[in-house]
């Protein structure tokens, strides 16, 4: 689903103003397999969109998919990153045994 477009040069941090970005909606879907290939062609894992400026993380957190939050965490994605109504508490707390804070 991803390969193609990667292959043909497409780029990777192309915003739509619906989606976000490719790994954003990856990220809300809990596509962990298209997350680790758009992670591994170089997408803008702190990228923002949106009126709320989430990053994939929020999606990701937002909507349960827990391999996914922790793909993201695992490459470097801000923990702590702020949007206007997402607190990522819950996302810190479900997963406080590992460590990603400074």
């Amino acid at each position: 689903m991803v390969r193609k477009p990667l292959r043909a040069g497409a780029d990777i941090n192309a915003s739509s103003f619906y989606n976000g970005t490719p790994f954003h909606l990856a990220s809300r879907n809990g596509y962990d397999v298209v997350v680790q290939r758009l992670l591994k062609a170089g997408a803008d894992n702190n990228a923002r969109y949106g009126r709320y400026s989430k990053v994939p993380l929020h999606w990701a957190s937002e909507n349960g998919h827990d391999a996914v939050a922790l793909q993201l965490l695992d490459s470097s994605a801000d923990m702590n990153a702020k949007c206007r109504h997402l607190d990522l508490g819950r996302l810190k707390n479900r997963f406080k045994e590992r460590s990603y804070d400074d």
